[in-house]
């Protein structure tokens, strides 16, 4: 779809309390209403398209929540092929992997393995999540434990088809990606209409599995 190159094009901080506000699919966030969002806008002035991405914080945990928002500002039609919520790129320091999978009375059995090389992939075509496939990843030091070490959480709010991919690269650096599954997505967007991917939550702790499953 994007086949033009995407330049940033503004960027701005909201103060914004109400973290429900924008057009996406959002969670609950309770009482915790943390102290604002941040927007990142960028456009493809030779496709006609805009690019949102929300980022928001809160005050009391090193959590980040991940959305996203594509407009046709067009004038024709386009179809979306592909959105992901999330695409991170980090130093690899022969991280470990933790995801979940399960069956039925066998549920979220803990699957710990090093990021092998290439690309590596957790997704399910189900039409739901389920807990044959979790939409769940840590990626952790290797000799983390329950009390210490560096933990990063990914958590995609969604309970449809989705993938989740690692991939090192041949440079030897660890790109990470997750939201909708693109098999079979192929989304219609008209002039003037926006397609909002499902929010990530994204967890930091340096207290090991346990501070990650806490925050």
């Amino acid at each position: 779809l994007l086949k033009g190159s995407i330049v940033l094009k503004e960027f701005q901080i909201d103060d914004l309390c109400n973290l429900g506000d924008i057009s996406t699919i959002s969670i609950d966030y309770g009482k915790n209403k943390g102290p604002g969002r941040l927007f990142v806008y960028a456009s493809d002035k030779v496709l006609g398209i805009k690019l949102k991405l929300y980022y928001s914080i809160f005050d009391d945990n090193d959590a980040i929540v991940r959305s996203a928002e594509i407009v046709n500002t067009s004038d024709a039609p386009i179809y979306l092929n592909k959105m992901y919520s999330v695409c991170i790129d980090m130093e690899n320091y022969d991280y470990d992997m933790i995801s979940l999978h399960g069956n039925w009375g066998r549920e979220r059995k803990i699957e710990r393995y090093r990021i092998p090389a290439g690309e590596h992939r957790i997704s399910s075509t189900r039409g739901r999540s389920s807990h044959q496939a979790n939409p769940f990843v840590a990626i952790l030091d290797s000799n983390a434990d329950q009390n210490r070490g560096d933990v990063y959480g990914f958590n995609l709010v969604y309970s449809g088809n989705f993938t989740a991919v690692s991939e090192i690269t041949q440079f030897g650096e660890l790109r990470y990606s997750m939201g909708i599954n693109p098999h079979n997505f192929r989304y219609h967007l008209d002039v003037n209409e926006s397609f909002s991917a499902p929010e990530v939550v994204l967890v930091y702790s340096d207290c090991g599995i346990g501070g990650m499953s806490r925050t």
